[in-house]
C-alpha cells in the first residue's frame, strides 16, 4: 500500500499539518500502527477521515486475506488454533490467496484494518474457550457490518452473521463423549467445563445432557460457566463419586490430569475421561487420553475453498447472498483412559 500525493483531494502532507504531526507519523498510522502510541494513532484516522483522506491501494496481484485469531489463543505447534489456522493457510496460498495473520478478541479490531483495504476477505477462527467476546450483540454486530463490505468466513464461531459459518457438530461431539461413557457402564457421570460461555461449550453441553437423558440418566452433574473453578468441580467429582467425567475442551486436560492425581484420583482406575480435540500432546498424557476429534485439517480446507469461491463473486451477488453453515462430525479417538466397568461394578454404579 502507498500513500498518493498528488490527488485532487487531500494529501498525505495536508492530513499532517492538520494532524500537527509528521508525514511519516500519517503513513505509520496507516500501515504500521504499532510504531506508534495508540492515542496518536487514533488522533492521525479521526483527522484523515475527517478530511475524506484514505491512502491509495496499490493492486496487488493476490487476493489478501486475513486469518484472525483471539489474542488469548495458543499458537503452539500442537494446539488446536495451530492445526486449523495451519491447515487454512496453506490451502489459501495453494489457491493464490496472500494470507496475513492477525490477532483480534472483536469485530472492532478488525474494522479500521477493512477501512483501509487491507484486506479483501477475513476468516475469523473461534475456539472452545475465547469466543466469547465475539458471541455478544457488539461483535455480531460489528461482524455483520464488515460482511456487507467484504467475504466473511468463520470455523467454530456461529454468530448468525451474514458470513459462511464452518464449524463441527459440537452438540454430537458432546453426545459422543457421554454415551462412550454410559457404555462402558457409567452411570455416575460429570460434565466440567469451566470458563466464559460461549456456543460451543453450550452445544458440548446440551448433547451430553442429551446422551445422559438416552441413557436414563436424569439429572448428571454438569459444573460449568465463568463461576465455575476447576480444582473445586473435580473436587466435587470425586466426592459424588462420579465414575466417568467429560472435559469440554482441550485446554483442561493437562490442568485437570493433574489435578486428579493431586486429589488421589486415578485414571482410569477410580474416574474414566473424554476430553476434546484429539492433538499429539493426548496420545502421551498418562494415561492416554480418549478424546472427541475435530477434523481440524477438513474444516481449514473447506474454509479455504469457501474464501476462493466467495473472492470470485462480484460484490452485488455477495451481498445478496443469505448466511450458509455447514457442520462437520466429529469422530471418537479411544485410549486409555477410558475402562469399561466390570457386571458388578455396574450394579454398584446402579445402586
Amino acid at each position: 500500500m502507498k500513500a498518493a500525493s498528488k490527488t485532487s483531494g487531500p494529501s498525505i502532507e495536508t492530513v499532517a499539518l492538520k494532524a500537527g504531526v509528521s508525514v511519516a507519523t500519517v503513513s505509520r498510522a496507516f500501515h504500521d500502527g504499532t510504531k506508534l502510541a495508540s492515542a496518536t494513532r487514533d488522533h492521525v484516522l479521526a483527522t484523515a477521515r475527517a478530511m475524506g483522506y484514505y491512502p491509495r491501494v496499490v493492486p496487488n496481484k493476490r487476493n489478501k486475506v486475513a486469518v484472525v485469531i483471539d489474542p488469548t489463543a495458543s499458537i503452539a505447534a500442537d494446539s488446536y488454533t495451530a492445526q486449523l489456522a495451519g491447515s487454512l493457510m496453506e490451502k489459501l496460498s495453494e489457491k493464490g490467496c496472500r494470507v496475513v495473520f492477525q490477532r483480534a478478541q472483536n469485530a472492532t479490531e478488525l474494522n479500521d484494518s477493512v477501512d483501509e483495504g487491507f484486506f479483501d476477505a477475513v476468516a475469523v477462527l473461534g475456539g472452545p474457550a475465547h469466543s466469547a467476546a465475539w458471541n455478544n450483540p457488539q461483535g455480531g454486530s460489528g461482524l455483520r457490518e464488515i460482511a456487507r463490505r467484504i467475504p466473511v468466513v468463520t470455523l467454530n464461531l456461529n454468530l448468525g452473521a451474514p458470513a459462511w459459518q464452518i464449524s463441527s457438530d459440537h452438540a454430537q461431539g458432546g453426545r459422543l463423549a457421554a454415551r462412550h461413557l454410559f457404555e462402558q457402564g457409567h452411570a455416575r457421570v460429570a460434565y466440567v467445563a469451566p470458563g466464559p460461555a460461549s456456543r460451543v461449550l453450550q452445544e458440548r453441553e446440551t448433547g451430553f445432557r442429551a446422551a445422559a437423558e438416552a441413557a436414563g440418566c436424569a439429572d448428571p452433574l454438569v459444573l460449568a460457566g465463568p463461576d465455575c473453578s476447576l480444582v473445586d468441580a473435580l473436587a466435587r467429582v470425586k466426592r459424588e463419586r462420579c465414575t466417568g467425567l467429560v472435559l469440554g475442551f482441550q485446554q483442561l486436560t493437562l490442568p485437570a490430569l493433574r489435578t486428579l492425581h493431586l486429589l488421589s484420583v486415578r485414571v482410569p482406575e477410580d474416574l474414566s475421561v473424554v476430553g476434546f480435540e484429539s492433538l499429539h500432546v493426548s496420545a502421551y498424557t498418562n494415561p492416554p487420553l480418549t478424546t472427541v476429534r475435530q477434523p481440524l485439517q477438513d474444516m481449514g480446507a473447506r474454509a479455504a475453498e469457501a474464501i476462493a469461491a466467495l473472492l470470485a463473486q462480484g460484490p452485488a451477488a455477495r451481498n445478496a447472498r443469505a448466511r450458509r453453515d455447514e457442520f462437520f462430525e466429529n469422530e471418537l479417538v479411544e485410549r486409555e483412559s477410558v475402562r469399561a466397568l466390570s457386571p458388578a461394578e455396574r450394579k454398584g454404579e446402579q445402586a
